[in-house]
């Protein structure tokens, strides 16, 4: 079996993380994964947690309530158009309020990247961001536009116990890189 190995790919993010020249590698499964089943688009696991948004001059007291009325710990901040532009989490928060940053301060000065995937990408890419930006969530969007939200935790659920189906993570031989396959039994 061939080693997994790691390749920089260039991003879809709307961060100031730069992009890398190379073009994207194109994803094939292996035979096996063929044989088996379908590469699962992250659209497809309809996985979207609950999420807030929010403007960046909304004040950390803003943020902090947004975050305890709808019991989340990330917030994604959006403009007018509704385009993710960066994130909030409760550690942003407290990160601000320990540095002695004024609770009427803007979030734009403790908010992170964040990373951004488009509704068909699959799990594999999902799985690269969150490693990308050392996050546990990753902003989905539909055409630029934010649509949902998809944690490390949702990746994990019990419903993907389903009896109807199994996944599995294949390598693809050709380049190394690896994929969620779904097998339908």
């Amino acid at each position: 079996m061939p080693k997994v190995k790691k390749t920089k790919k260039v991003t879809k993010s709307k961060t100031t993380k730069k992009a890398s020249k190379e073009p994207k590698a194109k994803q094939t499964p292996s035979k096996a994964s063929k044989k088996a089943g379908k590469i699962l688009p992250v659209s497809a696991l309809d996985i979207y947690d609950e999420f807030a948004t929010a403007r960046l001059d909304d004040n950390i007291v803003t943020i902090s309530k947004i975050m305890a009325e709808k019991g989340v710990e990330n917030v994604i901040l959006v403009d007018d158009a509704n385009e993710p532009l960066g994130s909030v989490s409760a550690l942003d928060v407290v990160k601000g309020i320990a540095s002695e940053t004024a609770l009427s301060a803007k979030v734009e000065e403790i908010m992170s990247n964040v990373p951004i995937v488009e509704e068909g990408e699959s799990i594999s890419e999902v799985f690269e961001q969150m490693d990308e930006f050392d996050s546990e969530f990753v902003a989905v969007t539909k055409k630029g536009k934010l649509v949902g939200c998809c944690t490390l935790k949702d990746l994990m659920i019990d419903d993907w116990t389903n009896k109807d189906r199994s996944y599995d993570l294949v390598i693809n031989e050709k380049d190394g890189t690896f994929d969620l396959v779904v097998v339908w039994q």
